[in-house]
């Protein structure tokens, strides 16, 4: 269902924005919270188009109209789903994205500095997101493509915002959506956790061919992430140097085969040893490809998307974003 929530025009500063909601992101009861962040807003003279999304596909089609409809921005209620197909409406556009967190994975707020670093426990906070991006400011960044094969044998592609993965986090989303798609409209962060282990005790990784920088590795590899941002999983900076705007993404490649690697991998990345751990290996790259003697799946900031082979690669000055005042500055070059 669409409302027009109309505010007072203002002479200077005006913003036209289509805010999209997703009822499924993050805990249950979150319409209230909506309803808050809407009346914050009309009284700081932003003028909105509310949109609740029904299916999976409706953010993207919703940024995408109001992309059409001449919008300044599009505000996201959700989690980092939600923001992911909020990106794949507005790549290449003009229009900015806003996030205002409430999904079970806010990573995307917590590398701006919207909110804390997310935790189990901690509930975030969309009014207060709001307030600091009504200030307005504005960033270009890149963004990552990927192209991934369906199960039909089709290739889709899709942008991201924080990060692909090739392998175990690819599987554990995937348990996610099916085994745990209930507990984690409950419990949160919770239902990625058992996934993680229950995945990881029959996960084996695969022999992998990549393709970067002009050289092809052979690697048996359990997991590998091609970021955009420096946060990865909410807690952990995987690849610190990350920039969002240098025009080129981070590969890190986990090395090894089944859960004696994972647990390796698991603990050294805790500790932020990984980037010196032999069975690490990390690449700036433009553009790379993977492809896998046996299918591994693929996630895109969290999402499942499909398998390997896939082909990589970043879009730079892809999107604007709106962000706080005190947005870390070490995010960008």
């Amino acid at each position: 269902m669409q409302y027009n929530w109309a505010g007072s025009t203002l002479a200077r500063g005006i913003m036209k924005a289509h805010l999209i909601y997703n009822p499924e992101a993050g805990q249950l009861n979150g319409g209230r919270r909506v309803l808050e962040v809407v009346e914050f807003l009309r009284e700081q003279g932003w003028t909105l188009v509310v949109r609740e999304t029904k299916g999976a596909t409706d953010v993207a089609t919703y940024a995408g109209q109001a992309v059409a409809d001449g919008a300044d921005a599009v505000l996201v209620v959700g989690g980092d789903g939600t923001v992911n197909g909020a990106v794949n409406g507005l790549a290449g556009s003009k229009v900015a994205l806003g996030v205002l967190p409430m999904g079970t994975g806010n990573v995307w707020a917590a590398e701006l500095g919207l909110i804390p670093t997310p935790t189990p426990l901690h509930r975030p906070d969309p009014l207060a997101a709001a307030r600091l991006l009504s200030q307005k400011q504005q960033r270009w960044i890149d963004l990552g493509r990927i192209h991934a094969t369906t199960e039909d044998g089709a290739v889709k592609s899709r942008y991201f915002v924080l990060w692909a993965g090739v392998g175990f986090d690819a599987a554990v989303a995937r348990v996610v959506e099916t085994a745990y798609r209930e507990t984690k409209r409950r419990f949160g962060a919770l239902s990625f956790l058992l996934a993680g282990v229950e995945t990881a005790l029959n996960y084996l990784g695969t022999r992998a061919t990549i393709q970067l920088n002009g050289q092809t590795l052979e690697e048996r590899v359990v997991l590998i992430v091609v970021s955009n941002a420096q946060l990865y999983a909410g807690t952990v900076r995987l690849t610190p140097s990350a920039r969002l705007n240098d025009g080129q993404l981070n590969a890190c490649i986990f090395k090894g085969h089944g859960l004696p690697a994972m647990l390796r991998h698991v603990i050294s990345v805790l500790v932020h040893r990984h980037g010196h751990d032999p069975q690490v290996a990390t690449f700036e790259v433009r553009h790379m490809s993977v492809e896998t003697a046996e299918p591994l799946p693929v996630q895109v900031d969290g999402e499942p998307i499909g398998t390997t082979p896939v082909s990589l690669e970043v879009v730079p000055r892809a999107l604007k974003i709106l962000v706080p005042p005190d947005v870390p500055e070490s995010l960008f070059a």
